[in-house]
């Protein structure tokens, strides 16, 4: 973690997505002054059953709505990926 610390830039935002069988989770984080990481946001919207089997997506649809769902309800400031 720390390598990862050295070379993100004061105020730089990280967005990081999680799909697993249940859900889509997301978490939007912040370095600060103090080169700190802080939580700005997070988001969970669960997904309906068999979107995920097997730890592969069966249902991309379900999938990309999740994402756009979960980028909406998090009120994430992150514009640079999945359009919403």
């Amino acid at each position: 973690m720390d390598a990862l610390l050295f070379r993100t830039p004061v105020h730089a935002a990280l967005l990081g997505i999680d799909i697993s069988s249940s859900a889509v989770k997301l978490v939007e984080l912040h370095v600060n002054q103090e080169r700190h990481f802080e939580v700005v946001t997070y988001a969970v919207v669960p997904l309906p059953e068999g979107a995920v089997r097997d730890h592969e997506i069966a249902d991309e649809r379900a999938i990309a709505n999740a994402i756009n769902e979960v980028l909406k309800k998090s009120v994430s400031r992150y514009d640079n990926g999945v359009g919403y």
